[in-house]
Order: structure tokens, then C-alpha cells, then sequence
């Protein structure tokens, strides 16, 4: 406080320092769980998995709530165990000790196989670089990215 607005600037402070490195780690994750989330239909109903390191589903709600605002759609954090409900322009997270999904329709079936094949037809087979597509989608998301699956 004695420092004021100025120690926010001061990287190399010792105890701004962590701080500011668990913020641009969640703020990392976070951009990349809003282009790697994949949905699916249950239904009528949108659903998600996912496993971030850090809570960020309270950071996630705006985003896919307006995104998505005339859906009804959930996501499951399976590490923090908490499921984001939005319907109808109202959302909250829940704290949930355990969730099964149900399995999906024939319907989304057939669009996952979809997608998984327009993944596999846009690559350049002698242009693949497994390194770069690490680097560029962190394995950490491939167990929930329907085009990962099999992988």
C-alpha cells in the first residue's frame, strides 16, 4: 500500500512477483479453454467438459452465457468439481461431488465423426509437426477436443 498504483508495474518486486505469474498463467488458460472448449447436445442442451489447473469457470461464465445467450448450456469443471448452468438468461455455478455425463445421441454421433474428418482432411499430412501442434494446443486439452479423441 505504501508503494501504491506503482508496485503493479514493479516486476521484479519479491512479492508482486508470484502474483503477477499465477495471474498471466490463469489468464493463458483461460484464453485458450474459450477456443479449445467443445460442446455437444444432450438434448437440446449444450454441454462441456473440462480440466483446468486453475478455477476459472466464475471467468469463463460471461463469455460463453453471452456467447451462447439463447441456449441452455453447461460445463463441467472436473477438477474443482463445479458445473456453470445457464437457461434462459440466468446462470450459477454449482459445487457437485460427482457428475456422469449421459451418452450422446446418434445425432451428435454423427456431427463429432464430422468434425473429427474435416480436422483429418484440412491437415497437410507432409506438413505435420507434432511439436508445433503441442505448442500451439497443449496436450492438457486433447482428452476433451472431440477431433483429439484416438489420439
Amino acid at each position: 500500500y505504501s508503494s501504491g498504483a506503482s508496485f503493479l508495474t514493479n516486476q521484479a518486486d519479491d512479492v508482486y512477483h508470484p502474483i503477477a505469474t499465477a495471474i498471466r498463467h490463469m489468464n493463458g488458460e483461460l484464453e485458450k479453454l474459450r477456443g479449445f472448449i467443445r460442446f455437444s447436445d444432450y438434448n437440446g442442451t449444450l454441454g462441456a467438459e473440462i480440466e483446468p489447473k486453475n478455477r476459472v469457470l466464475p471467468l469463463l461464465r460471461s463469455h460463453f452465457c453471452n456467447r451462447y445467450a439463447n441456449e441452455s448450456l453447461f460445463i463441467y469443471d472436473r477438477t474443482h468439481g463445479e458445473l456453470l448452468l445457464y437457461t434462459h438468461g440466468r446462470s450459477q455455478i454449482l459445487q457437485v461431488e460427482s457428475w456422469q455425463k449421459s451418452l450422446p445421441g446418434e445425432e451428435e454421433v454423427h456431427y463429432r465423426a464430422l468434425w473429427k474428418r474435416f480436422y483429418e482432411t484440412i491437415g497437410i499430412q507432409e506438413r505435420l509437426n507434432p511439436r508445433c501442434r503441442m505448442t500451439m494446443m497443449p496436450k492438457m486439452y486433447w482428452s476433451n477436443m472431440t477431433e483429439m479423441q484416438g489420439k
